[in-house]
């Protein structure tokens, strides 16, 4: 049963994070979050920006940690070593980068707004939880991966211009491009339920 209810619940995660990301991507189209250099008021109340950016990356940090060793590979060396980069990486994110913006003195001056550090924790905790690859399509997704990065490494380099000239302007190019990378998303949610899908 239990099981079950767990099965569930990533369900809902991952269908949370599919349908959260068309209305965001049009939200963004048309207003600028507001932090960083682009912060203005009316956004509710602030904190400080190191500790917005501890409390907003901390999930992927922690929750990884939490769920790691319950995983069936958990202690072979192989996954640790996979595991890693992308630990090293949230630890910089969630530890270190914050703690360089409390030493500078410019980004500390504006407020964070806390519902911009809501959101973003929200992401990374549902981010974190469904970051899972079934192992039997590990080395298909792999190779999907790697032929998608050569050709758009190749298609970049040579078409780029054509692209520009054929679809209007280069706005319309980056239209594409960010279609492109939202049905990637979407490849890569579907296979990381885990389950056959054809």
């Amino acid at each position: 049963m239990k099981e079950i209810a767990d099965e569930t619940f990533f369900r809902y995660c991952v269908l949370t994070l599919i349908f959260s990301g068309p209305p965001t991507a049009v939200a963004l189209k048309f207003l600028q979050a507001p932090y960083g250099k682009h912060n203005r008021s009316g956004w509710g109340p602030t904190l400080s920006p190191p500790l917005a950016w501890f409390l907003m990356e901390s999930p992927t940090l922690w929750l990884t940690l939490l769920l790691f060793p319950f995983g069936r590979h958990s202690h072979n060396p192989k996954s640790l070593l996979l595991f890693s980069p992308y630990l090293l990486h949230y630890f910089h994110r969630t530890v270190i980068y914050p703690l360089r913006l409390l030493r500078s003195s410019s980004s500390s001056k504006n407020g964070f707004p806390i519902s911009i550090a809501a959101m973003a924790f929200t992401f990374n905790l549902l981010n974190a939880y469904i970051q899972d690859i079934a192992p039997e399509y590990a080395g298909f997704l792999h190779g999907i991966s790697n032929c998608a990065g050569t050709l758009a490494a190749i298609v970049s380099t040579i078409g780029t211009g054509y692209f520009v000239q054929w679809l209007g302007s280069f706005q319309a190019f980056l239209t594409v491009t960010a279609f492109l990378y939202f049905a990637t998303t979407v490849f890569w949610i579907l296979f990381a339920t885990g389950e056959r899908v054809f």
